[in-house]
């Protein structure tokens, strides 16, 4: 019942099952009134596994349960298909979160100041590999520029200062594109390089990670949208 799966608030972890209003309210940072929630477990004959639900879908769906020590068990097999539709996958620490704003007992300990906390990225979360934190899109995937572009980019509404270029890196698999100010690539790659289409490929090998590893990374999202606002790409 679980994946790997990207949380803007606490990096890629096992996703794990709840109902869909639940992740609506994760998703607003909201909570739950006293006794709305109830941890359902769906009894298969082969096995069975628990998630939370609201009260409110076992009755939309007029499911009989059994309840034993706060866990309402349901074994009516035409049931089950409905329950699943009715389920996402949700971060477990986004959940655990939204449980102790509920008054819920999380399944993994988690504080109460950072149930309630309203930032983008948790402030435990760590970040390796191509993922960045950003303050607007939290924990995402990266995209490599140059330290110049980087800063402009995070001025949100600066313009650019001098021509951009789009490196293509080439590989056997695929096409990766990055955006550089030229003033960069020149002194990364030298002066003799052709810019004067304003896209630039290159193999994918030393080179072209050399270059990849002398710039610095940014939000894929937040370049998109600045390359979009200054008409670019």
């Amino acid at each position: 019942m679980r994946s790997q799966t990207l949380c803007a608030r606490h990096r890629v972890r096992s996703f794990t099952v709840a109902a869909k209003c639940i992740g609506d309210r994760i998703r607003e940072r909201g909570r739950f009134e006293p006794d709305e929630l109830v941890r359902v477990s769906l009894d298969r004959p082969k096995r069975s596994h628990v998630v939370w639900m609201t009260r409110a879908d076992l009755d939309e769906h007029a499911v009989t349960a059994n309840h034993v020590d706060d866990v309402a068990h349901v074994t009516e097999l035409r049931k089950f298909a409905l329950l699943d539709r009715a389920c996402e996958h949700v971060c477990p620490a986004c959940l655990d979160e939204l449980l102790v704003r509920s008054g819920e007992q999380p399944d993994s300990p988690t504080h109460v100041s950072r149930a309630f906390d309203t930032a983008v990225v948790a402030d435990n979360a760590t970040v390796e590999g191509p993922l960045v934190k950003c303050d607007i899109h939290g924990i995402t995937f990266g995209s490599r520029t140059s330290p110049a572009l980087a800063g402009l980019i995070d001025q949100r509404d600066a313009g650019p200062h001098g021509r951009l270029i789009n490196v293509v890196v080439i590989s056997t698999k695929a096409e990766n594109r990055f955006w550089f100010d030229e003033a960069f690539l020149l002194r990364a790659l030298g002066p003799d390089i052709d810019l004067s289409t304003g896209i630039y490929r290159m193999e994918s090998g030393d080179r072209s990670r050399a270059l990849l590893e002398s710039g610095t990374s940014v939000c894929k999202h937040c370049l998109r949208d600045w390359l979009q606002r200054n008409g670019v790409g």
